[in-house]
């Protein structure tokens, strides 16, 4: 991705299939819902079982980001950034809170969620890009799958997200992690795999 840096234009070369799962997963179930023409896509690397709404109830949400802008989804500071990780080996603490895009001010909420968006800092300041960014963008799938689509109920803990059966079965017996994609971070919660989910449609 070209990027210009003061006066000089410089590439960077990325690795996206940490994200390529969930795009095919998602063109699908718009393709089973009649919201994309069959003609414009090339179909063959797609999902072709049902897609199905899944329900998964986390425990362990900590009391420190319960009631916080972390966890909440729709406030003006999370632009709806609530998503989710699968991850084959359990892993945890590597990509938490302190790990996340930062520039050590505090700063009101809109410019915030203006930086974060980035995965970088505010101008002007200490900018610390997030790790999780960094490490997907640099080894892709080697360090998990994101999915961006969910809806997040805080009161009753629980993650819904649309998924085909067959994208569902590769991966229920990986680990289950709630992220932010606007600071790129893992939230804390109690150990989960994508099987734990119920299908509720």
């Amino acid at each position: 991705a070209p990027y210009l840096g003061s006066k000089v234009v410089s590439k960077k070369r990325f690795v996206l299939s940490a994200f390529q799962t969930d795009l095919a997963n998602q063109t699908a179930v718009f393709l089973q819902n009649n919201m994309l023409g069959f003609r414009l896509i090339d179909t063959s690397f797609l999902p072709t079982q049902k897609a199905s709404l899944y329900e998964l109830k986390l425990s362990g949400i900590s009391s420190k980001y319960d009631a916080s802008w972390a966890y909440e989804y729709g406030s003006v500071s999370s632009v709806m950034c609530l998503g989710f990780m699968l991850q084959k080996e359990k892993v945890s603490g590597e990509y938490g809170i302190g790990t996340a895009a930062s520039n050590g001010n505090n700063c009101f909420s809109m410019f915030m969620m203006m930086s974060m968006m980035q995965g970088r800092g505010v101008p002007g300041g200490q900018k610390n890009p997030s790790k999780l960014r960094r490490d997907l963008l640099l080894s892709g799938d080697e360090i998990g799958h994101v999915f961006s689509c969910m809806n997040w109920n805080l009161v009753n803990q629980t993650a819904s997200f649309w998924m085909c059966e067959d994208v569902f079965e590769k991966f229920r017996a990986y680990r289950f992690r709630l992220i932010r994609t606007d600071g790129w971070f893992c939230l804390p919660h109690g150990d989960a795999t994508l099987g734990d989910a119920k299908r509720i449609d």
